[in-house]
């Protein structure tokens, strides 16, 4: 086996005991420290048809630890995996499989009264602080419409 591509496979295993990562991350990273094109894409191949490597997997771990520890929306976690090179088909298989529309409310909703109990009431500032956390217009009118529901039910 050549030894350029020795190194690559190396040096890629060493990124990938830091924290898992996309084939289009490893690129990149493999590019930046001056490994050629071809040996790159060689090494990467590689390791996934062997296994050590799979987008698929790679987002399903991402969106779950999202999720879990810096809550957002289906807008967001698109834009996210899309710079971390995953595909169109991957990201909407993994997002439809771990972020049902009823999840994303639940989601939508506990973040709003989180940051309504923190901040002053503001609904036009609630509605920018989850759009930028990316939840679609449509679930933010139905978070904020629930919200004004829970509202008039606690003050009767």
């Amino acid at each position: 086996m050549d030894e350029e591509l020795q190194e690559i496979k190396e040096e890629i295993f060493t990124l990938l005991s830091y924290r898992l990562r996309s084939s289009y991350e490893l690129k990149q990273r493999l590019l930046q420290k001056g490994y050629r094109q071809e040996k790159i894409d060689e090494a990467i191949n590689y390791l996934l048809a062997a296994g050590y490597l799979n987008d698929e997997d790679f987002a399903y771990k991402w969106i779950k630890d999202r999720l879990k520890h810096k809550p957002r929306g289906r807008n967001l976690l698109i834009k996210e995996l899309k710079s971390k090179g995953i595909g169109d088909d991957i990201i909407e298989k993994v997002l439809n499989d771990l972020l049902a529309p009823e999840i994303e409310l639940e989601l939508g909703l506990s973040l709003a009264l989180k940051w309504l109990n923190s901040r002053e009431k503001d609904i036009n500032k609630l509605k920018r602080y989850l759009y930028n956390k990316g939840f679609p217009l449509s679930l933010i009118n139905k978070i904020v419409n629930s919200l004004e529901e829970k509202r008039s039910v606690n003050n009767l």
